[in-house]
């Protein structure tokens, strides 16, 4: 069963899929081996949002969050010669920040040891995957509702990521409860099908 995306954090300004960059993912990767901006921009707009997201789901601080995520995407522009599909882009984006966001979990947590004597800082990975799965989940479900049908899509946006009730939608679309019922649940097995796997490849890359 889905919860709203906005009890998760995720505001309905993120998403915006007139906001992509409008190049095919190969062209994009040539862009960026070549040095030229727009490669760049095709994976900034495809991938900041989730990692933005990401990375306050782990530390818990947006402007820290945003100078994290800005040090991955340096990354990617100073490795981009050696990266040569989409996967790679991809693993070599979350790895950055996720060890950012560890690496500023552990200096806080070593001070907290030292002033008050605790025992460990392990618990840090688990979080880490945690949010990791969590990002994915909610960036596939955004990412999705572009191939749902019109009347699913509405529903589902309304429902999940404004937080309103059928009697509320019904009346804002013109609808019966019933049907609004019926296509949120027609939007809810569509998702749920097409998020699975992409989800299961997340726990798998980074739990080992």
């Amino acid at each position: 069963m889905f919860v709203s995306l906005a009890s998760w954090g995720w505001s309905n300004s993120s998403y915006n899929p007139l906001r992509k960059t409008k190049l095919h993912t190969t062209d994009a990767l040539l862009a960026l081996k070549e040095g030229r901006e727009e490669g760049l921009q095709y994976f900034f707009d495809n991938y900041y949002s989730c990692l933005q997201f990401f990375a306050q789901k782990i530390i818990h601080d947006p402007l820290l969050a945003e100078e994290v995520v800005a040090d991955a995407f340096i990354k990617l522009w100073e490795r981009r010669a050696i990266l040569s599909t989409e996967g790679s882009i991809k693993s070599l984006l979350y790895t950055t920040v996720k060890n950012g966001c560890i690496d500023h979990l552990r200096k806080v947590k070593r001070m907290r040891v030292n002033e008050l004597g605790l025992q460990s800082i392990n618990t840090i990975e688990p979080c880490v995957l945690h949010s990791i799965v969590e990002t994915e989940t909610v960036q596939q479900i955004v990412d999705t509702l572009e191939k749902l049908p019109p009347k699913c899509r509405q529903v589902f946006q309304l429902f999940y990521l404004q937080g309103k009730s059928y009697d509320e939608i019904a009346r804002e679309l013109n609808l019966s409860p019933h049907t609004v019922r019926s296509q949120k649940q027609r939007a809810t097995r569509l998702l749920k099908a097409m998020v699975t796997t992409a989800v299961m490849w997340f726990v798998l890359h980074f739990s080992g």
